[in-house]
């Protein structure tokens, strides 16, 4: 089995967030909530050759950092700030794994 490396991680359900402190250690994260907006913005920031994404080394802080924008292991302020700009009422909001 591989559960000790995977999880599906529900991060937009109507009584809150799924995600768990520990996600941040797994090999590998499905977060299906985030298939329009949290890879989208993810998206964004790999692009751009400047980014933290690209700054970061492997590890705990980068994984914090793409867990912001999948809300892992829960919805930050910056997050929450990208979903009310989208338009799309917070419905949208990725994660680069080592």
């Amino acid at each position: 089995t591989a559960n000790p490396f995977i999880r599906r991680i529900w991060t937009d359900l109507p009584d809150g967030n799924d995600a768990r402190p520990t996600d941040l250690s797994l090999t590998l994260w499905h977060a299906p909530d985030q298939k329009r907006t949290g890879f989208h913005h993810l998206f964004d920031e790999v692009v751009r050759p400047q980014s933290a994404f690209w700054a970061i080394s492997p590890g705990d802080a980068f994984r914090r950092h793409v867990g912001r924008f999948l809300k892992i292991p829960s919805r930050c302020l910056e997050s929450l700030a990208r979903e009310m700009g989208s338009g799309d009422g917070g419905t949208r909001s990725v994660a680069r794994l080592d």
